[in-house]
C-alpha cells in the first residue's frame, strides 16, 4: 500500500522565504563578526537579528593600523543591518528556486574590502587639518600634510564583507540547511500548523 506525499508550492516557498530572511540575518553576524574579529551571535537562525546590536567600540581615537576593520562610528556595520537605509537585501522564491541579493550601499565599503587611493578634491586636508585643532592627535596633522603631498590618501585593504561570507558558507550555511530540513519535517509531520 503507497499513500501518496507532496508538500504543496506555496509551503516550500514560505520554508525558503524563511531561510533566506535569516541568511540575511546570518550574513550580517558573520560579517560583523568579521569586522570585529569575534564569533557571531547564533540568534540569526530563529530569524531575528540579535536586538540591541552595537557598532564594536573604537579601539583609538584615530583610524586602526590593524588588519581587521575598525570603525569609530559604525555606519558601515549598520549597513548591514535589515533595517538599515544602505542595507540591500534582496529576496526572491519562485517554483523551489531561490535567490539572496545581500550587500551596503555605503560608497567607501569597497576602498575597506580592497584597498585602493581616494583622491582629494580640494577639502580632504581642511578635515585633517580642523580634527586635528579638535583633538591636538599628530595622526590628523600627519595626514594632513600627507594629503597636501599626495594629493589624497591610500588606504590599506581590510577585507570584511567576502571573509564574512566565506565564514557564512564554511559555518553558517549547513546551520540554515539543518534548519530548513527540520521544517520540512516538522511540515510533515503536522501540516495544520503551516495552513
Amino acid at each position: 500500500m503507497e499513500t501518496p506525499f507532496a508538500i504543496p508550492q506555496a509551503a516550500v516557498n514560505g520554508l525558503l522565504k524563511d531561510a533566506l530572511q535569516r541568511a540575511a540575518y546570518g550574513l550580517q553576524a558573520y560579517i560583523g563578526a568579521e569586522m570585529q574579529s569575534g564569533k557571531p551571535d547564533d540568534s540569526w537562525r530563529q530569524g531575528k537579528p540579535k536586538s540591541g546590536i552595537k557598532a564594536f567600540p573604537a579601539i583609538k581615537t584615530t583610524w586602526s593600523k590593524e588588519k581587521q576593520l575598525r570603525v569609530q562610528r559604525g555606519r558601515l556595520f549598520r549597513s548591514l543591518g535589515p533595517n538599515s537605509p544602505d542595507n540591500i537585501t534582496t529576496i526572491q522564491v519562485s517554483e523551489g528556486k531561490v535567490a539572496l541579493l545581500y550587500g551596503t550601499r555605503v560608497v567607501y565599503a569597497a576602498i575597506h574590502e580592497s584597498g585602493g587611493f581616494i583622491a582629494s578634491k580640494g577639502k580632504m586636508d581642511k578635515w585633517f587639518w580642523a580634527q586635528y585643532a579638535q583633538t591636538k592627535n599628530e595622526f590628523f596633522k600627519v595626514m594632513a600634510l600627507s594629503v597636501r603631498k599626495k594629493g589624497g590618501v591610500t588606504v590599506k585593504a581590510r577585507p570584511f564583507f567576502n571573509p564574512g561570507v566565506e565564514a557564512f558558507r564554511r559555518e553558517g550555511l549547513p546551520l540554515l540547511l539543518k534548519d530548513i530540513s527540520e521544517g520540512l519535517l516538522e511540515y510533515i509531520n503536522n501540516p495544520k500548523t503551516f495552513a
